[in-house]
């Protein structure tokens, strides 16, 4: 045998304990399946503004430590389907860095080309309600400040990805 690879799967991270990105404190903050169910029952006709916002979890000392490399390639995915269904709305993913490697790099080409907005960050501090909308508190890389970004009718957390093994399965 040259080589013996063990895939034991994946489970999203318990969004829970992202009650600091606005999980379980409000509504409108939902985790990347919880999106991908509302593309798939068309419920996100009239949504004009989304943020996606990764590594929601990972890469962060606190919970994940390391990057799980498919958050990003979905988020862009989704955030295309988003457009398509809603060609006038808003569509931001706040990012660290962006992981689309190979051929998922024409789906980041792609997900710019169709308007959305990418947006570096080297922290989220908050997300707020104001009015019934969502609030982002960031530290913008760019800017090289602490910035808000508001008026969002959703935000999807790109929660991170733990191996089956650490349930047991």
């Amino acid at each position: 045998v040259g080589a013996i690879v063990l895939a034991t799967g994946a489970k999203p991270y318990a969004p829970e304990k992202l009650e600091h990105l606005g999980y379980g404190k409000y509504d409108k903050v939902v985790t990347q399946a919880t999106f991908e169910k509302m593309l798939a029952e068309g419920k996100v006709n009239g949504i004009s503004k989304v943020g996606f916002i990764q590594c929601a979890g990972s890469r962060d000392e606190n919970h994940l430590a390391y990057c799980s490399a498919a958050c990003c390639i979905e988020s862009m995915k989704q955030a295309i389907a988003y457009k398509e269904a809603n060609p006038e709305g808003t569509a931001y993913v706040f990012f660290k860095d962006v992981r689309a490697n190979g051929q998922y790099e024409n789906l980041y080409i792609r997900a710019q080309t169709d308007g959305v907005v990418f947006v570096k960050y080297e922290e989220i501090e908050e997300i707020n309600e104001i009015d019934g909308k969502l609030a982002i508190n960031l530290h913008d890389i760019l800017m090289g400040e602490k910035t808000e970004a508001d008026e969002f009718d959703l935000i999807v957390l790109a929660n991170g990805m733990v191996t089956a093994a650490a349930f047991g399965e």
